[in-house]
């Protein structure tokens, strides 16, 4: 399973593990939207795959980036609310910590921690960022572009793979906020970093 920030590898995707994809939620949450004009930003897609070498050729990972984990773990949670609105904003460079990662459910949906610990430090620099990940003891490291339009990011892997990602922020002087797409049409993941 693999790990990240939104903004490099997204959370809903590392879900369903290397080539997943998600389809983002319709009027109709039993049928899948295929149009990419109907996606809203606060939902995320994965649109192509394709697996990491080594240098020697060999099918072993290769390390994306050699950025240092110096987060916290951070407990995951569920909310039985509607998430935040995502509103834009400028992401400034600098090293993030997550520091909250809460699935909000809607009302009368599940409510409190997910049993799992993730913790991750996000480096950005320009429209690069380079992460380093843990859930459940697992380690990844991801490295990816991005731009931004409104409130949406649009994020590519170049490391290991190259997915590219669609999804929602908020950002501030200080914090940058991702919206994903949960496992339902229901749920949408946000996870909050810091500037370290």
């Amino acid at each position: 399973m693999k790990l990240g920030f939104a903004l490099l590898c997204v959370l809903a995707f590392q879900q369903l593990g290397c080539g997943g994809t998600i389809s983002p939620p319709t009027d109709d949450a039993s049928s899948p939207a295929t149009d990419s004009a109907t996606k809203a930003p606060s939902q995320t897609e994965t649109v192509s795959t394709s697996d990491a070498a080594a240098v020697d050729g060999s099918t072993r990972p290769q390390a994306c980036n050699v950025v240092a984990d110096v987060g916290s773990h951070v407990a995951w949670n569920n909310v039985a609310s509607v998430p935040p609105t995502p509103s834009g904003g400028t992401i400034v460079d600098g090293t993030y910590v997550l520091v909250d990662l809460t699935t909000y459910t809607g009302p009368g949906g599940k409510q409190g921690p997910t049993g799992e610990t993730v913790r991750s430090t996000v480096q950005i620099a320009g429209n690069v960022s380079q992460v380093v990940s843990e859930l459940n003891g697992s380690t990844n490291r991801n490295t990816m572009t991005f731009t931004t339009n409104s409130t949406s990011i649009a994020h590519t892997e170049t490391c290991p793979g190259k997915n590219t990602h669609l999804s929602a922020f908020t950002a501030s002087e200080s914090t940058i906020k991702v919206f994903v797409r949960g496992p339902s049409a229901s749920e949408t993941i946000v996870e909050t970093y810091a500037r370290n």
